[in-house]
């Protein structure tokens, strides 16, 4: 709280208290009074509230003044409005006209993407911190601790504790930077997180009709400055009640929607009255949507599986911990459980897929089941019409389109009638920083990814230094120290600046640990970084034109490479191992050698480009490797940067040098991922040098290496479940990709979400 203010709404008091009978029977005796004497006979949350006057629009917008009242000037305050479970498409119901115009007025996005899991409190508190959830703490609505034994759960005292809060939201960074900030209602909000609480706060009361809600922000604005927060958020449950109980697309959702408008209108109404439509910045969204569900979509793991031996959560998704004195363990559950129902994916936490960030806090349970969209794990056989599954849920995977929440914003900070790309919701904490004024912490977002949403960015990126290649390798030592079968190729002659130009036309990836250790090995067909301390290749880049289909390369064989130093060669007999015999590794290729012309597969044979891959593995590889030369022959050229990724901690950042050491099996390290980035430009063009880099698009993967969450999937599943965004690629591996573009391009295409394009191809 700032020095010498009074919160509005305060509730210090300890909320277990017993209190004494007396003044219980006391303050019943008043209720009745009060109820009995009011001019309706209405309570709290069935009074009536003052009608504003109809919001005016003009030429689409809000009808603002000229200019903001003299009280107003300096940053505008930020508003957060929070529409619980607002799906994107509810828009299209022709149910919300204020909502619609507003969006149309301002900036809009066709969805923007939840955190994994789709759930409420993870959601709101990565929304204010700009973390992922198990970097916060609040992993989900329900969580059990298991280094302490602690529950969290909705509606409990627990959930007040700030044990549980494990970052700083917004509102207090507001408050220790001297300035204020109000929340009416917001997960986390009615915590003393770090010791601070927001300026003004009210405990949650679902009771509190949303008209109050609308009329205590109003009054937080006319507040004289000294006293008038910068930051306010207030939420609204609707539609996310009536989903949940009546689903998706019922009557009772289009009675939520139309009083959801009501309020978002009222909110409008009152800044109009205020002369304010045009002085405060507002953002509308959601947490998540929701999704319908019923009692002929459930998977019974009471008829897979023991449920004495274990603890679970049951809905969208399961999180499973094996009891203590069982006589079962996590493996055997796991093995149980796999491949046992079409409608579920089974994971170790760390194995889940790295764009979800979901594997390396202690709350979340070893076990982790994934379930297809609208079905429902449950421990038991349902009764017809159980509430467990009836109606509408989320929680479900992040990806799924019927999980994508709302966001539209409008104010004299953003642009207006502005359409922009989807993005996920932590990209929204750095923005709002921004919008406020104050310092943001470290984040799980990206500096200037929403600053196109803008009229003027307050602190606008500067260009990117284009990173110099690493030093050349040159065929001046010993191939045999290889061990490999085949003589070498002859070093192969190539124009190495037209091989970069081509190979990289973005730029060469800058390396975060520097170039000391690489060597950059040119070949005709690709460019490879190698790195001498690690023995193995860091990335591998190549420009595929277009092409009728891969050439035959079953007759290659592995040879040295006389670019490399006898003493940094990783060695052909390296793989003779019997760890990589009994788990099933094998020497595989980054570059494929059916890119290439019969004349040039040599060069995709040098024991520089080869890697440990699974077994179960290769299974990707065949198919990536088809995906990409028919999209090469159909749309070419594209660009691809493919390589290992050592996700050894389930934290999708790149792992340390000690930590680096635990993929050591023998002589070589086996990466727990392989990386591709594939680059291509909307419209056809014969040179991807040549594309407006506004047409240029990305998609990323880090698909399973070892171990591989076996789940008896078809490739293709296993793609999409593992596909990422660039900048996830570039946190997990080091790399920083697309220098020679402007800051603004490269952030936009490290950011975009996953496109699904490359299915066109599949």
């Amino acid at each position: 709280m700032v020095a010498g203010s009074k919160p509005d709404f305060t509730e210090d008091t300890p909320r277990m208290r017993p209190v004494p009978r007396k003044i219980v029977l006391i303050a019943v005796v008043l209720t009745v009074v009060v109820l009995l004497t009011s001019s309706k006979g209405k309570a709290l949350d069935e009074r009536t509230f003052p009608e504003l006057p109809p919001l005016q629009w003009s030429n689409g917008c809000p009808k603002s003044p000229p200019v903001c009242p003299p009280s107003f000037e300096g940053p505008p305050p930020l508003l957060l409005v929070s529409i619980d479970g607002f799906r994107p498409d509810y828009l299209e119901r022709g149910l919300t006209p204020t909502l619609e115009k507003l969006s149309l007025c301002g900036v809009r996005t066709p969805y923007m993407q939840p955190v994994f899991p789709s759930k409420t409190f993870p959601n709101h508190f990565s929304q204010v911190t700009g973390l992922y959830p198990a970097w916060h703490g609040i992993l989900d609505n329900f969580m059990n601790d298991t280094e302490t034994g602690k529950i969290f759960k909705l509606g409990s005292s627990t959930m007040f504790k700030p044990f549980w809060w494990e970052a700083e939201p917004i509102w207090v960074s507001a408050v220790k930077q001297g300035k204020r900030a109000a929340t009416y209602f917001w997960p986390g909000s009615d915590v003393k997180i770090n010791g601070t609480r927001p300026t003004y706060y009210r405990n949650y009361s679902g009771s509190v009709p949303f008209e109050e809600r609308v009329d205590q922000v109003h009054r937080w604005l006319d507040h004289p400055p000294s006293e008038r927060p910068s930051f306010i958020t207030m939420y609204v449950s609707e539609p996310d009640a009536a989903a949940h109980k009546h689903g998706v697309h019922s009557k009772e959702v289009n009675e939520a929607l139309v009083r959801v408008d009501k309020i978002i209108e009222r909110l409008f109404s009152g800044l109009q009255m205020r002369n304010l439509t045009d002085c405060v910045n507002v953002f509308i969204m959601s947490d998540h949507g929701m999704a319908d569900i019923n009692c002929s979509r459930v998977i019974n793991i009471g008829e897979i599986i023991d449920v004495s031996k274990v603890r679970n959560t049951e809905g969208p998704m399961g999180r499973m911990q094996v009891l203590a004195g069982a006589n079962t363990s996590v493996e055997a559950v796991l093995q149980d459980l796999r491949c046992s129902n079409e409608h579920m994916r089974v994971y170790l936490k760390e194995q889940l897929p790295v764009r979800a960030h979901y594997g390396s806090h202690r709350r979340i349970e070893p076990i982790f089941i994934d379930v297809d969209n609208e079905w429902n794990l449950l421990r038991r056989e349902p009764k017809a019409g159980e509430w467990k599954c009836s109606g509408g849920m989320h929680g479900y995977d992040n990806f799924l389109p019927d999980m994508r929440a709302f966001f539209t914003a409008i104010g004299p900070s953003l642009k207006r009638n502005f359409s922009a790309e989807p993005f996920i919701n932590t990209e929204l904490y750095e923005l709002m920083c921004e919008l406020t004024g104050i310092t943001p912490n470290p984040n799980n977002g990206t500096k200037g990814s929403l600053h196109h949403l803008l009229k003027a960015p307050s602190r606008p990126l500067e260009d990117e230094e284009e990173s110099s290649p690493p030093t050349r390798g040159t065929a001046e030592h010993e191939h045999k120290a290889a061990e490999c079968p085949c003589n070498p190729v002859p070093d192969p002659q190539v124009d190495t600046s037209a091989s970069l130009a081509f190979h990289l036309p973005f730029g060469v990836p800058k390396s975060a640990t520097g170039n000391d250790h690489l060597l950059l090995l040119h070949n005709t067909d690709y460019l490879l970084t190698y790195c001498t301390k690690q023995k193995m290749a860091t990335w591998v880049a190549f420009t595929l034109p277009s092409k009728e289909e891969l050439s035959d390369s079953s007759n290659n064989c592995w040879t040295g490479d006389p670019r490399v130093p006898a003493d940094k060669t990783v060695k052909c007999t390296d793989y003779d191992s019997q760890f990589f015999k009994e788990n099933s590794i094998f020497q595989r290729s980054l570059y494929h050698a059916g890119f290439s012309n019969a004349s040039l597969q040599t060069e995709a044979m040098f024991v520089t480009n080869s890697i440990p891959k699974s077994l179960n593995h290769t299974t990707l590889e065949a198919k990536m490797t088809a995906i990409l030369s028919r999209w090469a022959s159909e749309e070419g050229p594209i660009h691809v940067l493919t390589g290992p990724a050592f996700d050894l901690l389930a934290t999708g950042i790149k792992p340390g040098p000690q930590e680096f050491e635990g993929a050591k099996r023998g002589p070589l390290h086996i990466p727990t991922h392989l990386f591709f980035v594939i680059t291509w430009c909307s419209e056809k063009t014969a040179d991807l040098r040549d594309c407006d880099p506004h047409r240029l698009l990305a998609s990323a993967f880090l698909l399973p290496n070892w171990p591989f969450p076996l789940n008896c999937e078809a490739p293709e599943r296993t793609l999409k479940e593992n596909e990422a965004r660039v900048v996830d690629v570039e946190k997990l591996t080091g790399l920083s990709l697309y220098r020679a573009l402007t800051v603004y391009e490269a952030v936009r295409l490290r950011t975009s979400l996953p496109s699904d394009h490359w299915r066109t191809f599949a």
